[in-house]
């Protein structure tokens, strides 16, 4: 085998691996918080689906599971830690965390959740008492009055959802009632991170940058182009933009949208020259420049 084949070959090799989204551990149901005695399963997603996976609990590997489902059916206290999943190829999952509690009651949110998602609080009472209404709170700030729902929702969240939430429930235990609080902290992940608009060193293409949360699946983001506030790419999976030939002059930015959702981030504006405006610049900047110091020789000789 030639040596250029051999890199061409390596290179192919190394961008196809580049290319695999990392694998995402999901919760069903979507709580990071249980009670003692309860359920909860756990899904290793991934792209492509893999036949085989490895599972690990704060660090270390939990022998005998090599699915990509992992279930706990009788959740104990000394079950709550880290768990990571990963595929054949080395790639492991983020860290996610399980609380298994005991106790009346709590305050169920998601593991994760980023902007864009719908935001889900459920107040939580121990299978074993009963529960009747209650109220939630953010940073105490009541969001809903009492209520027989134990589910508090909201749509399209931002960066802005981050803070500290609580619900009160009115429970009972022996024919004894009484209020019971809970509370979770939340924050908000970056869906994908703020665009940065660049210029090649040829000044012949523009492009933007942005990164994607590693805590879902690869998310497609869309790319657009504006030069001056006006649109001159549409939105597309491309993230680069040939600059107009003949009229670069002008502020450029870009803007970022994912495909499956409606968060919308812009890149801080760049200002370009054309090469034209740069020589006609240099030009007569030369000019004034030999002006000046002809006067200048002239006032000495005066």
């Amino acid at each position: 085998m030639s040596p250029h084949l051999f890199v061409l070959l390596l290179l192919a090799a190394v961008g196809k691996r580049g290319s695999a989204a990392r694998p995402v551990l999901k919760f069903s149901p979507n709580y990071s918080t249980i009670f003692q005695g309860e359920k909860i399963k756990m899904t290793c997603d991934s792209q492509p689906k893999e036949t085989e996976y490895a599972w690990f609990f704060n660090n270390a590997r939990i022998e005998g599971n090599k699915g990509n489902i992992y279930e706990i059916i009788n959740a104990k206290v000394t079950q709550s830690g880290n768990y990571q999943c990963q595929t054949p190829d080395g790639s492991k999952s983020e860290m996610v965390t399980l609380n298994v509690t005991q106790g009346h009651l709590i305050l169920q949110t998601a593991p994760y959740i980023h902007e864009g998602d719908r935001l889900i609080l459920k107040c939580h009472h121990n299978p074993g008492i009963i529960g009747a209404k209650s109220t939630f709170y953010k940073n105490k700030a009541e969001l809903r009055g009492w209520n027989e729902d134990p589910l508090f929702m909201e749509l399209g969240i931002t960066m802005n959802a981050s803070g500290v939430y609580s619900c009160i429930k009115n429970v009972s235990l022996d024919a004894k009632s009484s209020l019971s609080t809970a509370y979770a902290t939340i924050k908000v992940k970056e869906l994908f991170t703020v665009p940065v608009i660049s210029v090649t060193p040829n000044k012949v293409n523009l492009t933007c940058q942005a990164t994607a949360s590693t805590y879902k699946l690869k998310t497609e983001l869309w790319y657009g182009f504006y030069k001056d506030g006006e649109n001159i790419q549409k939105f597309s999976p491309t993230n680069q933009c040939k600059i107009p030939a003949g009229k670069g002059s002008g502020k450029y930015s870009c803007a970022v949208i994912p495909k499956t959702s409606s968060v919308t981030k812009k890149s801080e504006a760049i200002y370009l020259k054309s090469s034209k405006a740069a020589l006609t610049q240099n030009i007569v900047g030369l000019a004034l420049y030999e002006c000046i110091l002809i006067m200048s020789f002239m006032f000495i000789l005066y």
